[in-house]
């Protein structure tokens, strides 16, 4: 399942980069988040490319892998992947503010040493059992976000941008063969894949221009 996603994301980017006009300068940029190695949730490194076209118009891709974690506090290993595939509309090339639009997708391993419910009967464990296992969890969802970026060198290559807005994740827990709860930050905690809950992004990148 998640080669497909990964396969489906790269192909959709790839298409809409297929499209941009050879007559249009066009810019590919390597990016870094920073903030993902401090994420108080998630730790991740989280690299990422952006091919500018149509003059106005960006498509990339920040793909990541998640190596540790605070999510859970009794958490013996982390192991994830984070991948936000977006496009990005600059209303004045020289201005350095954009509007951006992406997809969010993380899915996470978390290796737990616990009393686990076991045998459940309608989502009540009938007896408990002290084991290690794994807790996934998966969140999709997306985000609207305002951004400016700033120009760190005198040939205009190595840059820095900052992005807030406003998003949606839809989030799934599971415990293979078992029944285990957590209390999330915040006492929030949506296992229901159809039910939503709200999300501010914030984010600090840092990005250097190939050509």
């Amino acid at each position: 399942m998640l080669k497909n996603i990964i396969w489906c994301l790269f192909f959709c980017l790839g298409g809409s980069l297929s499209f941009s006009q050879s007559d249009s300068p066009q810019k590919i940029l390597v990016r870094f988040s920073p903030l993902g190695v401090i994420d108080f949730l998630d730790h991740n490194l989280t690299p990422g490319i952006e091919y500018r076209m149509y003059g106005r118009w960006a498509a990339g891709l920040d793909a990541g892998y998640i190596f540790a974690s605070d999510y859970i506090a009794k958490n013996k290993g982390t192991a994830g992947v984070l991948m936000r595939p977006y496009v990005r509309f600059y209303p004045k090339s020289s201005s350095g503010l954009f509007l951006h639009a992406e997809f969010h997708y993380k899915r996470v391993r978390y290796r737990l040493e616990d009393w686990l419910g076991k045998a459940p009967v309608n989502g009540i464990p009938t007896y408990e059992e002290f084991t290690t296992f794994s807790y996934v969890k998966r969140v999709t969802g997306a985000n609207l976000r305002i951004g400016g970026e700033l120009f760190l060198s005198p040939n205009k290559r190595l840059r820095s941008e900052v992005t807030v807005g406003f998003g949606v994740r839809f989030k799934k827990s599971l415990v293979r063969d078992g029944v285990y709860t957590i209390g999330d930050i915040f006492n929030v905690r949506n296992v229901d894949p159809n039910k939503a809950l709200p999300a501010i992004p914030l984010n600090f990148t840092m990005s250097y221009q190939l050509r």
